[in-house]
């Protein structure tokens, strides 16, 4: 895991854009993309390791 992953933090009072692509209606989000940039989970509150993994393993087609 961690191999071509991104991370991107998005400060939503500077970027409320992004709240309203992503439909983010609380922080912490995150928000789990796939290679393509399609939403393939979203994990509100603060995840657990093992969680963020699971997503990025599954968004990463893995």
């Amino acid at each position: 895991m961690g191999e071509g992953v991104t991370w991107q933090e998005v400060d939503l009072s500077r970027d409320p854009a992004a709240g309203e692509r992503y439909r983010i209606r609380a922080t912490p989000t995150v928000v789990v993309l796939d290679r393509e940039g399609k939403v393939r989970k979203t994990l509100v509150g603060v995840p657990d390791r093992e969680e963020l993994r699971k997503a990025i393993m599954e968004a990463a087609g893995g």
